[in-house]
């Protein structure tokens, strides 16, 4: 039984027919989540150490690289969810080995938080796997009336991409670059008199995702050249991280899902060390001097901040939020769930009592939670935080699940656009995937309830039922 094709050609990467792959993958994972569930029961008898939480990351780095290696769609789909927790395990054990928490003003100390916190992300990837790989996806695509149609949606692509980077380079010119005023980006946005600049900006990304796409058909130097201006813009709008990471992200996606799928191989490890090393080099350089010039702090070193950036702060939410539940008696925080669920409807994204505004101040000491909340600047990784202050340690094993699930949902709507090469919808569902990411990373559940998320769905079950009659209409004149 073969749940992925294209043109009757199966590929062993994706073909469910054999199963062997993906089976050892389950049951290895399986089996270092019952290892690290052993050593937990240990750890109820004892005292946690930090070696335990680094042999923790080590597990968690050694699912990762067996889920490149034998389920590679799977991963790169998954891959933000990966790294992102994989930043925060990190993180977690350099907390564990007592270093200091700047954002809670406190030291941390070893808890047995890594170790939890990779439980829950193997149970989150494992239940995914399942989910996903029991969905059917038909690949089937007639190329014949697709490359017509991509060729004159490419051209727009180009002329709408370009043209919106000469606005955000003018709007630039004018009102000043924060790279070389000395702000970040919170500060230059907060003050900026036409804010409706930074919601232009932020479209950048799902158009990158679209020349990935088109790239994967065809190779295109205009694509190259405007991949880099929208790193140039991102530089120069004091992104010193996340989004020249996540455009690159997008803009590789595509291309090595269609790869795979067409059948080619996989880059070896030791090519992506590599190109890592390259990688992480470049966005060392420019944290590095955005520290020195931008966000020092008095009496603190850039290098001080560089490796309290890029250590101390992705697992601190999840260290502190485990604290306080470890401190609490009752199992279900019920008026935070309530909170919560009220928060759908509300379309606000400005409420303090919710999502991670709420984490902010439940770990962080009042004066420096205010003044984080004032700017309107987030904490990172508050999921599965969140979900473990308001369910506790046994309702998050059935929210990880949920969870897998709604992701499952987005990424294979977004596996369905981009191998077929369908440009609108391909827009839509990274949109969709985009939130989805946000709200589980941030841990703000009322993003996905918001208006915005509502108007993308109604927009794709329109045109896939617009398309889906259309084509039943061939079939019955046929």
């Amino acid at each position: 039984m073969t749940f992925f094709r294209q043109n009757n050609i199966e590929d062993p990467n994706l073909s469910l027919a054999n199963l062997k792959n993906t089976k050892m993958l389950f049951f290895c994972g399986s089996g270092l989540l019952l290892l690290l569930c052993i050593i937990h029961i240990f750890l109820m008898y004892t005292e946690p150490s930090s070696w335990i939480a680094w042999f923790s990351a080590a597990i968690y780095l050694f699912f990762v690289i067996l889920t490149y290696k034998k389920t590679p769609v799977f991963f790169w789909l998954f891959f933000l969810f990966y790294f992102g927790q994989g930043t925060a395990i990190v993180s977690c054990a350099y907390l564990e080995s007592g270093n200091y928490i700047t954002e809670q003003a406190t030291y941390a100390y070893a808890t047995g938080a890594t170790l939890r916190l990779v439980i829950y992300d193997l149970i989150f990837f494992l239940s995914g796997l399942a989910i996903f790989t029991f969905i059917k996806v038909n690949l089937a695509v007639d190329k014949k009336s697709i490359l017509p149609i991509l060729s004159r949606h490419k051209r727009y692509l180009y002329l709408a991409l370009s043209s919106l980077l000469i606005i955000l380079f003018v709007g630039l010119y004018v009102y000043g670059a924060p790279l070389f005023m000395g702000l970040d980006r919170f500060d230059y946005w907060s003050d900026h008199p036409l804010p409706i600049l930074k919601t232009l900006g932020g479209q950048v990304y799902f158009m990158v995702f679209l020349l990935g796409i088109v790239f994967s058909w065809k190779k295109d130097m205009r694509i190259i050249f405007l991949f880099l201006g929208v790193c140039i813009y991102l530089v120069f709008s004091s992104e010193k991280f996340t989004g020249l990471y996540a455009v690159l992200y997008y803009l590789l996606l595509p291309i090595i899902i269609n790869g795979l799928v067409q059948g080619k191989r996989q880059f070896s490890l030791k090519r992506i060390g590599i190109y890592t090393v390259v990688i992480c080099s470049f966005f060392l350089a420019l944290i590095y001097y955005h520290y020195s010039n931008i966000n020092i702090s008095p009496g603190d070193s850039a290098a001080d901040m560089l490796v309290n950036r890029a250590m101390g702060l992705q697992g601190h939410v999840w260290w502190g939020t485990d604290v306080e539940v470890m401190k609490r008696d009752e199992i279900i925080d019920f008026e935070q769930l309530s909170k919560e669920l009220s928060s759908f409807m509300s379309y606000s994204t400005q409420k303090e009592d919710v999502g991670m505004k709420y984490l902010i101040s439940l770990v962080a000491p009042p004066g420096i939670a205010r003044s984080y909340l004032e700017r309107g600047v987030n904490f990172t990784m508050g999921y599965p935080a969140i979900g473990l202050y308001i369910f506790n340690y046994i309702g998050l094993i059935f929210l990880q699940i949920l969870v897998a699930g709604v992701v499952v949902l987005a990424v294979v709507y977004l596996f369905n656009k981009l191998t077929r090469f369908q440009l609108i919808r391909a827009a839509l569902a990274v949109k969709i995937f985009m939130e989805v990411y946000g709200s589980f990373t941030i841990g703000n559940f009322y993003q996905l309830f918001s208006l915005k998320v509502l108007m993308y769905i109604i927009a794709a079950l329109v045109i896939e039922s617009i398309i889906l009659l259309g084509r039943r209409n061939v079939y019955e004149k046929a």
